[in-house]
């Protein structure tokens, strides 16, 4: 939303957030040779934000703006037989991880994640997982996560290591020094 230059439609509509969105999907689609998409979105509610009421309290609420066109994606999705799956009380994440943690287990395809979330970096130990990450402009995989964390690094390491440190923009702290 806020990378893209501000596009509206003949109607005034604001477009520049769904195009690039789309855009940017369709790359991915065609430089990774995807055949199934699946959209993961955040719950009204959180578990997390039920524990830590503190929980992601600092944010900025979403702008209009972004609200328009993220149900214009939904829409989109809908028209396009691509499933979204929100589930009650749980974050974007946690499904993905719960898809990945599946898939790794039945050993079965490969994933790729479209996010720069680097709570999802600990998904990279799993077989067939890759991250596609904008802000690097990266493929992600294992062994660029053993480059930055270490050979031997586990996802449990990696959880650790990411509570220890906190994390600003959930609100959450970590351990003082």
């Amino acid at each position: 939303f806020y990378a893209m230059p501000e596009m509206r439609s003949s109607k005034g509509v604001p477009t520049g957030a769904f195009y690039g969105f789309i855009k940017i999907l369709k790359k991915v689609i065609e430089k990774q040779k995807i055949t199934d998409v699946l959209i993961c979105h955040d719950s009204q509610t959180s578990i997390r934000k039920k524990n830590n009421p503190a929980y992601k309290s600092k944010r900025d609420s979403t702008p209009l703006e972004l609200e328009t066109q993220k149900n214009m994606l939904f829409e989109f999705f809908t028209k396009e037989h691509i499933p979204v799956i929100s589930i009650e009380g749980h974050e974007a994440d946690d499904i993905i991880y719960s898809m990945v943690q599946f898939c790794s287990e039945q050993e079965k395809g490969m994933a790729f994640i479209l996010s720069s979330d680097k709570d999802l970096h600990r998904l990279l130990v799993k077989k067939n997982t890759f991250i596609i990450d904008l802000n690097k402009e990266a493929l992600l995989d294992k062994a660029w996560l053993e480059q930055h964390y270490g050979a031997g690094i586990t996802e449990e390491k990696i959880a650790l290591f990411y509570a220890l440190c906190g994390d600003s923009s959930d609100n959450v702290e970590g351990v003082k020094g």
